[in-house]
């Protein structure tokens, strides 16, 4: 699962303002522009987004001073991305609703990719890998931005992963929104 391409462009327009408008009033990079046309750019996003989510008070302004007259309901959307989940994540399948993503507390979530559906990023799973989950509308997507770490896993780590799986399934417990306390089964 996917966001559509309307929701992919509205995402990058309020994302791309966001990183832009911490990157000025923090001075991080200079001349910081989109879209992203080397690696070299993509490391510089991942400088300011370490910023921007070690610091809840940029969202606010953001918001406040609305540097790219963003609508209201675009302006709430990144209101909602307080609610976000860091960390390191293993991908332990693909399903047609989402790709599941297990977090360091055992948590399991149901994550849509942006323009691209998950399992063409990361074929391969279980994957180890390290990003932040962020609300839109009601399903969880990933910033853009991820770090896969090479590691294998033995059958018994793999057996464990397919477990927390199967029970957050049985006992609808896959998170499938961070605006509220919304689980549901992935299918």
């Amino acid at each position: 699962m996917q966001l559509t391409e309307a929701e992919c462009s509205r995402f990058y327009k309020i994302w791309d303002s966001l990183i832009l408008f911490v990157n000025s009033r923090l001075s991080i990079v200079q001349g910081m522009s989109f879209p992203c046309d080397t690696m070299a750019d993509l490391e510089n996003v991942v400088i300011v987004r370490s910023a921007l989510w070690a610091d809840d008070s940029l969202l606010d302004k953001f918001a406040m001073e609305n540097p790219n007259d963003l609508s209201n309901a675009d302006l709430e959307l990144s209101m909602t991305w307080k609610n976000r989940v860091g960390g390191l994540f293993i991908v332990e399948r693909h399903l047609k609703k989402g790709s599941i993503f297990i977090d360091e507390n055992d948590n399991v979530y149901s994550v849509a990719g942006l323009f691209t559906a998950v399992p063409d990023l990361i074929p391969d799973v279980p994957s180890y890998l390290e990003t932040f989950l962020i609300p839109f509308e009601n399903r969880i997507i990933w910033d853009g931005l991820v770090n896969l770490r090479p590691i294998r896993f033995g059958s018994n780590i793999r057996k464990r992963f397919r477990g927390l799986y199967v029970s957050a399934k049985s006992n609808n417990e896959i998170i499938t929104s961070l605006t509220g306390k919304a689980v549901a089964t992935a299918r």
